[in-house]
């Protein structure tokens, strides 16, 4: 006899078949190595602080990224599939994920889940993981004020996932490397002593990294008038990032994937001792997130070019400029 499973991947119902849905599942939730992301990244920042720093800094950022999508992707498989986790990870796009993440975020309470949290919010979501006020029988050191430093975690991280610069930066790393290595610094001063080296001493700085990364963006002019607008800009994109404390922040996002890992096991049936959850010794990883977040981080830099600048065209008028080309 054949088994099914019913889910939903954001609102869209869906039913994976199988010989044994549960084996599957679990089979799936062994295979998943939150170590890989903390060795290849302690593996580059081994490199930091030698000739090809700026490679190994883009690397980590690359690495975290990754580690974001991974633990998000794992996050909304949880909340929406947790007995069918494979079928939610493989089937959901991108789109999907952010859909999900935002509703948990903005505490919406349409978001479709199969637990009954008390609020949909990272707050409820961490205290069931790390099961506060749950009937079962898993002890974690320390539970309440964990979940309390993993909400703050996940509810942080879960704003630079959706954030557009990071979508954008990401996207311009894995498509193509799109991406030049080193960070940016802004100066201001008074009017007239750009040219003015003596002067300089008066300038401030806004902020400053010696890494992150630039990108270009291609994105659309707006223009109301033409329907099927094929006009379109580049803009450039600047991100500052520090990749050492990345790289502590790589760590608690492998930790956290590695405890939702273990509670999706545990409520599938496997055996405490078998789901070990990892736990900080201490508090420093924390900390040095949230220093991580102190900083000029990102700006954008272009010309805006307004539609009545210039003389924009319609679809058809460049399919008929092609067309007369090649007569």
């Amino acid at each position: 006899m054949f088994q099914y499973c019913l889910y939903k991947i954001d609102e869209k119902p869906y039913c994976c078949w199988e010989l044994d849905v549960k084996k599957r599942n679990i089979e799936f939730l062994n295979k998943i190595d939150w170590e890989y992301f903390i060795f290849q990244s302690e593996l580059f920042g081994k490199e930091l602080d030698g000739e090809n720093k700026q490679k190994a800094a883009l690397a980590i950022r690359n690495i975290y990224h990754h580690a974001m999508e991974t633990f998000f992707l794992l996050v909304c498989s949880t909340l929406q599939a947790p007995y069918c986790v494979y079928a939610w990870m493989f089937h959901a796009k991108t789109g999907d994920i952010r859909n999900v993440i935002r509703k948990l975020t903005k505490s919406d309470n349409s978001l479709f889940t199969n637990f009954r949290l008390e609020e949909k919010d990272w707050q409820s979501l961490s205290s069931m993981i790390h099961f506060i006020n749950v009937s079962a029988e898993y002890k974690i050191p320390n539970q309440k004020e964990l979940a309390k430093q993993f909400t703050r975690l996940w509810s942080s991280l879960s704003e630079r996932f959706l954030d557009d610069y990071s979508i954008k930066e990401y996207n311009a790393i894995k498509h193509g490397l799109r991406t030049s290595i080193g960070g940016f610094t802004v100066n201001i001063g008074p009017k007239g002593t750009l040219n003015v080296p003596e002067r300089h001493n008066e300038w401030r700085s806004l902020g400053s990294s010696e890494f992150g990364s630039s990108f270009y963006v291609i994105e659309q002019l707006i223009n109301a008038s033409i329907r099927d607008n094929p006009n379109y800009q580049s803009t450039r994109y600047h991100l500052n990032w520090n990749p050492k404390l990345l790289v502590d922040v790589i760590k608690l996002i492998a930790i956290s994937i590695n405890n939702f890992v273990n509670f999706l096991k545990f409520i599938n049936g496997v055996e405490p001792e078998k789901t070990p959850y990892f736990i900080p010794e201490t508090d420093e990883l924390f900390n040095n997130y949230w220093e991580y977040t102190h900083s000029l981080s990102q700006m954008k830099f272009d010309i805006d070019i307004k539609p009545e600048q210039i003389q924009p065209f319609g679809s058809q008028e460049i399919i008929s400029f092609f067309e007369k080309q090649n007569q």
